[in-house]
């Protein structure tokens, strides 16, 4: 089935709203509905999907939970120092002593900071 350019564009624009984690594989699939004479079930399943994912995102926006940070672990002391060099660094490494907070605080940091909202948050933990 052939879309008007005003249902493409609709889509396209509807794209910009979607998770961060879906965008890729959503605008993936619209353009290879471009590509061939697709079956109205497919135009039917991206619509769907990218509904999904938009309302995904804003539920997730809206039961956000509140951050609370123990103010007893040393982590806390340098949270605009962390918060700082996540903001303006795509690769960050945290160094601290064992039970300093690294592995509970800086993910509610990445949170806090509005990460994780779109897609989800990756913390690392290498070994010697």
């Amino acid at each position: 089935m052939k879309k008007t350019s005003s249902q493409i564009n609709t889509l396209r624009n509807q794209l910009k709203s979607v998770r961060s984690s879906d965008f890729f594989q959503l605008e993936r699939r619209l353009k290879r509905l471009l590509k061939s004479e697709s079956r109205q079930e497919a135009w039917n399943a991206l619509e769907r999907d990218i509904e999904l994912s938009i309302k995904a995102k804003a539920d997730r926006k809206q039961n956000k939970p509140e951050c609370q940070f123990a103010p007893d672990l040393p982590i806390n002391q340098r949270i605009e120092t962390i918060t700082n060099a996540l903001e303006n660094n795509q690769v960050v490494i945290i160094c601290g002593e064992t039970g300093s907070g690294k592995t509970t605080q800086l993910p509610k940091m990445c949170l806090q900071m509005g990460r994780g909202l779109e897609g989800i948050i990756g913390h690392t933990q290498p070994r010697r």
